[in-house]
């Protein structure tokens, strides 16, 4: 599964976000793209989990008021 490259819109379809959320992932340097087609980048699909695996880590350690909670 590593090696199965995905466009962005595939990659969004695949973890169930938006094609936005995986340009924000790239944007903060949670996910990079590993080769182009033409004009879109391509992402390796287990690294696409791996961005949205983090984001929801990030997203549960989140306290009501936006701030980490402490554990």
């Amino acid at each position: 599964m590593s090696d199965v490259l995905v466009t962005a819109e595939q990659a969004a379809d695949a973890v169930g976000v938006t094609k936005s959320a995986i340009h924000v992932w790239v944007h903060r340097g949670r996910l990079k793209h590993v080769k182009k087609d033409g004009k879109k980048h391509l992402y390796r699909l287990a690294d696409v989990f791996e961005a949205e695996r983090l984001a929801q880590d990030k997203y549960r350690h989140k306290g009501e008021n936006g701030n980490a909670e402490a554990f």
